[in-house]
């Protein structure tokens, strides 16, 4: 646990859990409050990872799952300066394409996997364009409502 004064975030992490539902895998984020957030793939290690900014974990995740080519999840304080963020990392066996949605109160983020595997030229795409949000510090906002599209809000 980090051990800094936490009176600077907005939003923790309280909670992130697993389901499977129709035969698609559902990993569900709760915030305590709305929290901004960078979405990231890294297709060198098949890893998809959310960054939530001003944010602050309770503890230490790591979730088993080992379906729809999802291993894991694992969730930890990524930063504390010069501001909090928490990452919220998902260990894949291959890309996979995947929906995200937000609660329309802001504090449920709600991944969707399905089976259909991401051709690496089209990850590393959506690869370039996350570096570029991240670069210019363009992050989804949870308060926006229903299924997000990531290309409008690149």
């Amino acid at each position: 646990m980090v051990t800094c004064s936490w009176a600077s975030a907005t939003s923790y992490i309280n909670k992130v859990e697993s389901s499977t539902v129709s035969g698609q895998t559902l990993v569900k984020v709760y915030l305590s409050e709305p929290a901004k957030f960078v979405e990231g793939r890294l297709v060198f290690n098949n890893k998809i990872y959310l960054d939530f900014q001003n944010t602050i974990i309770r503890e230490k995740v790591n979730l088993t799952i080992n379906q729809n080519k999802v291993q894991a999840v694992r969730a930890a304080q990524n930063m504390t300066k010069p501001t909090y963020v928490s990452r919220v990392v998902f260990d894949m066996d291959a890309l996979v394409d995947y929906d995200l949605v937000t609660s329309e109160n802001g504090k449920l983020v709600t991944l969707t996997f399905g089976e259909r595997i991401v051709e690496k030229q089209e990850a590393q795409k959506q690869e370039v364009k996350n570096e570029v949000v991240e670069e210019k510090k363009e992050v989804v906002d949870t308060t926006s409502r229903g299924n997000i599209d990531r290309e409008e809000n690149k």
